[in-house]
């Protein structure tokens, strides 16, 4: 396997950055409402991490190619365009998210999913209702 080229590596360098400034900012704004309420960022945070952030490369180098060559000059930290490209990651995490539900799956990249994780814990924890629908 070839290794990808260093100008997707950076910009997914740049958007795992951004991805994780995002989830610290809204579990610590969540944290203070209610320790609880963090629980959803911080699952979200499990499921997002890793992948090859080969949608955020394809949304960098189609902005590149609309504005042209001289956009070099700004480089892939340009912080427009990588909220953009972390917009497309969070949406594809939202996708998987229910694609799993809806395939029933119990696993994604090695990790169970975030439905069965708390269907566990409903279990664990005691709680009443179906797990399954948790």
């Amino acid at each position: 396997m070839s290794e990808a080229p260093q100008g997707l590596l950076d910009v997914a360098a740049l958007v795992d950055q951004r991805i994780e400034r995002l989830l610290t900012d809204e579990r610590n704004r969540w944290e203070a409402v209610d320790d609880r309420l963090a629980e959803a960022i911080t699952e979200l945070g499990r499921i997002i991490q890793g992948g090859k952030r080969l949608r955020a490369g394809f949304c960098y180098w189609a902005w590149l190619g609309a504005v042209g060559g001289s956009a070099v000059g700004d480089g892939p930290d340009n912080a427009h365009i990588i909220d953009v490209c972390t917009s497309f990651e969070l949406l594809q995490a939202f996708a998987l998210i229910h694609d799993d539900i809806m395939d029933d799956a119990d696993l994604r990249r090695g990790e169970r999913t975030i439905h069965m994780e708390q269907a566990a814990r409903l279990e664990r924890e005691g709680w009443r209702g179906e797990a399954r629908r948790y």
